[in-house]
C-alpha cells in the first residue's frame, strides 16, 4: 500500500482541531448571550478573542503550517460579530509569574501558553488587537496586583463600582 495510506495527516488533524474550537466558543457564546440583560455589563474570563489570539500564536509558531488564524478571524468578523466584546480588559503578567502560578498543573493549563515563543506571539496579538477590531475598547491592568485591586479596577472600568 502507498506510504501513509490509512494514516491521518497530523497537520490536517491539527488544523481541524484548531478550527473546531471556534465551534465550541460559538456554542458557548450562544448560551452566554441568550436571555441576557443587555443593560448590565457581562464579564467573561475568555471570549472568541481568546481563541482568535490562540490561533494567531499557533499559526506563528508553526510558521503557517497550521493556518487557523485567518479563517477564525473571518468567521467571527463576518458571521458571529455579535459575540465580539465591546471592551477588553487585559491582565498583563510576565511569563515567569504565569509559569510560577501554574507549576504542577497537570493538563489544566495548556503547555502552549507557558511556552516562551508561543506566549510572545500571543502578547503581540493582544498588543495589536485594534488592527483587527478597531472599535474595541482596550484596557490593561497589572495582573500581578492583589486580587482586590484588580477587581476594583475592573469595576471602575465597567462603571459598576
Amino acid at each position: 500500500s502507498p506510504e501513509g495510506e490509512g494514516t491521518p495527516n497530523p497537520r490536517i488533524r491539527a488544523l481541524d482541531e484548531a478550527l473546531n474550537t471556534n465551534q465550541f466558543f460559538i456554542e458557548l457564546d450562544s448560551r452566554r448571550f441568550t436571555d441576557r440583560d443587555r443593560s448590565k455589563p457581562m464579564l467573561l474570563d475568555r471570549s472568541c478573542i481568546s481563541v482568535i489570539a490562540y490561533h494567531y500564536a499557533t499559526e506563528q509558531v508553526t510558521h503557517g503550517e497550521i493556518a487557523c488564524f485567518g479563517p477564525s478571524l473571518y468567521l467571527y468578523q463576518e458571521q458571529f460579530s455579535q459575540y465580539i466584546p465591546d471592551v477588553m480588559i487585559y491582565l498583563e503578567i510576565f511569563l515567569s509569574d504565569l509559569t510560577r502560578r501554574h507549576e504542577g498543573d497537570a493538563g489544566v493549563y495548556k503547555v502552549d501558553l507557558l511556552d516562551e515563543e508561543f506566549n510572545r506571539h500571543l502578547m503581540f496579538f493582544y498588543e495589536n488587537i485594534r488592527l483587527y477590531f478597531p472599535e474595541l475598547e482596550v484596557y490593561k491592568i497589572n495582573g500581578t496586583l492583589p486580587e482586590g485591586e484588580v477587581l476594583k479596577t475592573v469595576g471602575e472600568i465597567l462603571g459598576v463600582m
